[in-house]
């Protein structure tokens, strides 16, 4: 990660009676994600001794290589190899970005983007292999026993989500983790 950091014009009358200063920037602790931030600075004289200490407020700029989207996607689209580009980008204010290709394997747009935006975890989501109405397999581990029922799905899910099924037997809805196009994992380790 790059980080870029501008000083708006400090007045000249901090300076005035420091005869040829010198600065030296003490760096801040780069937390949350915001763009401003506070830098201790210190003017030194001739010898090298701190004349005046002043704060100043820098904006930051990060940058990351990230994923871009390289064309307008629409919502629900699959993101394919030549959806998207690596490249180096402003990231400041920008949380859940993706930064290889092997992150966005399996995933589709949650919403419609614009080419040159960002690809992030809440722009994105995985493909659904379950969808809503699929009758599944439901797996749970109890012990060394491992039970299985079937079971309606009562969302779409991706690899790995955690989705609503409804037992028809109890007439009850419980959530599970999607292991595949058929399978929902209940509980503990379950298959």
């Amino acid at each position: 990660m790059v980080i870029d950091i501008s000083v708006p014009v400090v007045s000249n009358t901090l300076v005035r009676d420091v005869e040829n200063p010198r600065i030296r920037v003490h760096e801040p602790e780069l937390t949350g994600l915001t763009s401003n931030y506070r830098f201790a600075v210190d003017l030194l004289d001739a010898e090298g001794e701190v004349a005046r200490k002043i704060t100043v407020v820098g904006r930051v700029k990060q940058y990351a290589t990230v994923a871009v989207a390289a064309a307008d996607i629409r919502r629900g689209e699959p993101i394919g190899n030549g959806g998207f580009v690596l490249e180096e980008t402003v990231v400041t204010g920008i949380d859940g970005y993706f930064c290889d290709a092997g992150s966005l394997a399996g995933r589709q747009m949650k919403r419609s983007v614009r080419a040159g935006m960002v690809l992030t975890e809440r722009n994105t989501e995985p493909i659904p292999i379950i969808s809503r109405g699929d009758k599944i397999i439901m797996k749970a581990c109890i012990g060394s026993v491992l039970v299985t029922a079937e079971g309606v799905a009562r969302e779409d899910g991706g690899l790995n989500e955690i989705i609503r099924v409804y037992i028809q037997t109890t007439k009850k809805t419980i959530e599970g983790r999607v292991v595949d196009n058929k399978t929902v994992r209940i509980g503990g380790q379950g298959g």
